[in-house]
């Protein structure tokens, strides 16, 4: 299979930028070594390659980048695909509220604030002894 036209864009910056040189070969090689990651991990691995390398990355290292991005990524959905049900949920049960009903909310929100006890405080402009 032929490399993407934004991956070969990439490379040759990254290329450019660390001074290496590309041939058709070598950027078909970077290519299949590549295969199976995701565009957006591949291209975000390269753009932390170009800002973070000293030295033109190896397909491994771009590999194993690309893969601790969508670990990360896979992760972050776990722990948070699991509020997505009850957003869903909240909406569902609760329609978009209405005036009446938003200016309901907000009288027991002030009626709970003024139950609530006072914090200790100290006077003004008076030291304490």
């Amino acid at each position: 299979m032929l490399p993407d036209a934004e991956f070969v864009k990439r490379l040759v910056i990254l290329a450019e930028v660390m001074g290496e040189t590309l041939s058709e070969v070598r950027i078909a090689g970077y290519w299949s070594a590549l295969e199976g990651l995701t565009p957006a991990d591949l291209y975000a691995a390269m753009d932390h390659a170009l800002k973070t390398s000293k030295f033109f990355p190896r397909p491994a290292e771009l590999r194993e980048h690309a893969e601790a991005l969508a670990e990360k990524r896979r992760k972050y959905d776990a722990d948070h695909n699991q509020i997505e049900p009850v957003y869903r949920r909240l909406a569902a049960d609760n329609p978009p509220a209405s005036p009446e009903r938003i200016a309901a909310f907000w009288a027991e929100m002030r009626a709970l604030v003024k139950s609530m006890p006072a914090p200790a405080r100290k006077p003004h402009g008076k030291a304490s002894r």
